[in-house]
């Protein structure tokens, strides 16, 4: 029963990645006049020319592969697969770069390590006898 949950996952995240690179490759609004004077506008911090909205999800897309980063650095030390290459990738490409990450990491039911109180409180078999 887990090879096939981690097939059915593998494909699941196959079918998301190749579902964001078509729409990168081929509907992705680039080729409008406007997206280079905001993307400018963006990184050269002059906010006050550009919808707030744009702003707040610029600053998202730099905080969540940050706070993801944190995740996948200490599921990282367990796997085959080098974290550090995948994470730089998504960085620059969303979920295209990390994607592949989550498709061919091994699933880990062993943690290494000491636990402390925090992570204690967060270990599914003390949440799955509630």
């Amino acid at each position: 029963m887990n090879a096939i949950t981690t097939l059915i996952r593998q494909i699941v995240i196959s079918v998301i990645w190749l579902g964001f690179t078509l729409y990168i490759v081929w509907l992705a609004p680039l080729d409008q006049p406007e997206t280079l004077l905001i993307v400018r506008h963006l990184l050269t911090l002059h906010w006050s020319e550009v919808n707030g909205y744009l702003v707040a999800i610029f600053w998202l897309m730099g905080v969540l592969p940050m706070i993801y980063g944190c995740l996948m650095f200490t599921d990282g030390r367990m796997q085959k697969l080098p974290a550090f290459v995948y994470f730089l990738a998504s960085n620059f490409t969303g979920i295209v770069g990390l994607a592949p990450y989550l498709v061919l990491r091994d699933r880990n039911t062993q943690f290494h390590g000491s636990l402390d109180r925090w992570l204690r409180s967060l270990n599914p078999a003390l949440w799955a006898s509630f």
